[in-house]
């Protein structure tokens, strides 16, 4: 999905959320012009090329200014995987989120999508940038249950069908339906904690987790997660791609 967030607003940032299958709303200036954002430029970043600049050029056409992120938009982070630029804005925006959190310990961002990505963050050292040191990618709930569907004989197709709150639930399915949803569900959570307890003991007993994306806001995905690790250890935060966003361009700013 695409979302727009009023991140220069006053107080509680307005959002709009839509699928990016779908036509953009015709209300984005209300999101812009919310609780004072005024003239603050649009901020974009996205791993759907052709709708990314669609979008641009609508927003241009509403006289807003567009800085694409790795574009007009540089993050200050090296990007140690080859070659960088294969690498999801999504991923690169989130872990400079973890590090406006807190720039002095490293970072597992976990984001849980369409597909989930776990990535490591460290951070700057003796003068030289922060690194992004690459990660792991494995299908989302809703791309697991479509896998299932699609190369089984039997299996049934979900279709937009929520895929969580079920981490209360039993081990035992009682259905079809049941066995598909709570297997794939439970497998996320335990594949992305196993994971990111992983990189963790890789990048040090100072690393703290960072939990994000669509899946991450489901209450049950993040009480996994936090009983999983000690106290203070995972940091959920919904908008922390667009949080990386806004410190690229206030380090942009700085830096101008």
């Amino acid at each position: 999905h695409t979302k727009l967030l009023g991140w220069a607003a006053r107080g509680d940032p307005d959002s709009l959320t839509w699928e990016t299958d779908e036509p953009p709303p015709r209300d984005l200036a209300r999101i812009l012009d919310a609780n004072g954002a005024g003239e603050a430029p649009v901020l974009m970043a996205g791993v759907v090329p052709d709708y990314r600049d669609e979008l641009a050029a609508r927003f241009t056409r509403i006289g807003r200014d567009v800085l694409r992120f790795r574009d007009e938009l540089a993050p200050r982070i090296e990007i140690v995987p080859r070659p960088p630029e294969r690498v999801g804005d999504d991923r690169i925006a989130g872990a400079l989120g973890a590090l406006a959190l807190d720039s002095k310990r490293p970072w597992v961002v976990v984001d849980v999508g369409t597909a989930m990505t776990i990535s490591a963050v460290t951070p700057a050292q003796g003068g030289a940038l922060p690194r992004f040191e690459g990660g792991l990618i494995l299908p989302g709930t809703t791309t697991s249950l479509m896998a299932l569907a699609e190369y089984t004989a039997q299996l049934p197709r979900f279709d937009r069908l929520p895929v969580y709150g079920w981490v209360h639930s039993s081990f035992i399915g009682r259905s079809t339906q049941e066995a598909m949803l709570r297997g794939v569900y439970k497998a996320q959570i335990a594949a992305a904690i196993a994971l990111a307890r992983g990189q963790a003991h890789e990048l040090g007993p100072r690393t703290r987790i960072a939990l994000t994306g669509g899946g991450a806001a489901d209450p049950g995905f993040a009480t996994e997660f936090q009983e999983a690790f000690r106290s203070g250890t995972v940091v959920p935060h919904p908008d922390l791609v667009h949080l990386g966003l806004f410190s690229a361009w206030q380090a942009s700013r700085a830096g101008a």
